[in-house]
């Protein structure tokens, strides 16, 4: 629980777009993350943003008919039950995303089952996950499956060709928070206080050309949900599609560097990802 006056101190600051970190309202804390972490995963990544901490395993199966490339479980540091609320989002959103690359034939291909563990929550944790899957899914690497005359796989232990996903298509995971004042204020990258403090939650998911998903969580009061949900909408969509291009660029510009080489007998070597910033949309909800 968070104590009123906590919660006052929050809103007023948002007012005068500021926050206890020195943060602005569209500003990102700290983001650092590592691919390839884990030895036994088709693709795997820790990040960190701020002190919110997320790490990603993916294993890939073949299957036959399968609903989804994607099967999610999403579970929490010191917490038993499954997130149901945040796998089912994520399932959601995931659900239609046809990957042809993941297609073997025409009732068979890979299933990602990808595993996500939120180590420490200190907000936005879509937004954590969201970063944490994309890493990962950059690092996964499939072999070419081969088919014989008898129509069975085979899997070559050292192929010469692999699949690669295509990231572009994947969807990038925003939430971000409405502040009601004078007018309404969007807030991303939000500390549990602030989420606490916060009068609207929603969730908008963007791959590089289509708005996925959008998800209106909270809104108080109710009678503002008519006219702040275009706001919202239209703001958040935005920044999504702005984080998606960012972290994307940052990929491209690092894939020829070796600046996530990593000896896991040593410790890994996270990279900061200094490019999320986008102070530059601020002028979107205007």
């Amino acid at each position: 629980m968070h104590s009123h006056n906590g919660v006052a101190f929050v809103r007023t600051m948002m007012d005068l777009d500021q926050r206890a970190d020195q943060r602005k309202r569209l500003d990102f804390r700290p983001v650092k993350v590592a691919y390839g972490v884990s030895g036994t995963a088709n693709g795997s990544s820790i990040v960190h943003l701020g002190d919110t901490s997320v790490i990603c395993g993916i294993k890939a199966e073949i299957e036959t008919n399968p609903k989804s490339h994607f099967n999610f479980n999403i579970s929490k540091r010191g917490q038993r039950d499954p997130l149901d609320f945040e796998e089912s989002t994520y399932t959601n959103i995931f659900a239609q995303l046809k990957l042809p690359e993941l297609e073997i034939d025409e009732s068979r291909r890979w299933v990602l089952y990808v595993d996500l563990r939120i180590r420490a929550d200190a907000g936005s944790i879509f937004t954590a996950m969201s970063v944490a899957l994309l890493i990962a899914l950059y690092d996964c690497v499939l072999p070419v499956a081969l088919l014989t005359e008898t129509n069975d796989i085979m899997l070559p232990s050292f192929a010469e060709k692999v699949v690669r996903i295509d990231l572009a298509s994947i969807p990038i995971v925003l939430e971000a928070y409405g502040f009601i004042s004078k007018d309404m204020q969007i807030v991303i990258d939000c500390t549990t206080l602030e989420e606490a403090s916060a009068d609207a939650k929603c969730i908008v998911a963007v791959n590089s050309t289509d708005l996925y998903h959008f998800s209106m969580i909270r809104m108080v009061p109710l009678s503002c949900s008519v006219f702040t949900m275009p706001i919202l909408l239209g703001t958040v969509s935005n920044l999504s599609y702005k984080l998606l291009s960012n972290l994307l660029q940052f990929l491209r510009e690092n894939e020829e560097e070796d600046h996530f080489n990593q000896d896991l007998a040593h410790g890994i070597n996270m990279m900061s990802i200094e490019s999320l910033n986008i102070e530059s949309m601020e002028a979107v909800d205007e």
